[in-house]
This record gives C-alpha cells, structure tokens and sequence, in this order.
C-alpha cells in the first residue's frame, strides 16, 4: 500500500492508429489524473486547444478540443456511453493531425489501464477507438472553426 505512493502502477497498453485524413484537428479525452502529463508530452494539446464540457460523461475524465462543434460531432452520445461503461479502464485518447506518433496524416491514440480488473471492457474499448477513426475520416470541419 505504501509502495503505491512511490511507485503507481504504470501497466497500460497504448493503441496507436494511424488515420488517413486530411482535416486539421487535435482532440483529447482523458481521466483527469493523466491530463497534466498528456499535455506535458503533447505540444498539440497545450497550444491549440481548451477544455469543454461534454454532458452526461463522468467527472473523472476531461475533453479538450479546438472547437465546440467538432468535440459535439465527435465525442457523441455513444462516445460518452462507451467511456462511462468502461469505468475507468480509458487513461486517454488523443487525435493529433501533427507527425509525432508516425508519418500519417493523421495518428489516433488510445492509452488503457492494464490493471482494470474487468477483461469484458477491452473489445468495447477496441470498438470505441475504430468508431472514432471512422468519424473522424468523415468529419467536415465548419468554416467558423477553421
């Protein structure tokens, strides 16, 4: 228990998916213990975006993002449900259209809590990040927010 406080379990899993797309954008959705060091690592995240509220997702993550309408476009009903059901196994996602990950036009990343006691979360976390992929390849960024 003590040894927690000096050394927290760091077992997680990253996925990482590239994404052929070619709107400009930077979205990140991550439990609030992670936020400060996500930031820290992504210089996307700490330039361009802010912090929104998304209705109905639990307070224990954050969503930052360059505009309102494409964090409602992407973090939807379904989105939110997911990672409310998923009860904290998500430590974060983040889309970039910047090259840091690989040489993509766009990179999705998902970072899940290997501790999570409950396995029957991990498809439906595999189900979340393709969702996303997939809206994100068909978002069209409105003029107000380009």
């Amino acid at each position: 228990m003590i040894l927690d406080i000096f050394m927290p379990d760091r077992d997680t899993v990253t996925i990482d998916l590239p994404v052929k797309s070619d709107t400009p954008l930077v979205l990140a959705v991550a439990h609030k213990k992670q936020l400060k060091d996500l930031t820290e690592k992504s210089p996307d995240i700490k330039s361009v975006t802010r912090q929104f509220n998304v209705s109905n997702l639990v307070q224990n993550y954050q969503v930052l993002g360059e505009a309102a309408d494409t964090v409602d476009s992407l973090v939807d009903n379904y989105v939110v449900k997911k990672i409310n059901d998923l009860n904290g196994l998500i430590l974060s996602i983040h889309y970039t259209d910047l090259k840091i990950y690989s040489e993509s036009t766009g990179h999705l990343r998902m970072v899940l809590n290997l501790s999570h006691k409950q396995e029957e979360h991990f498809l439906p976390a595999l189900e979340l990040i393709l969702y996303l992929a997939d809206k994100i390849c068909g978002l069209k960024i409105s003029a107000s927010s380009k």
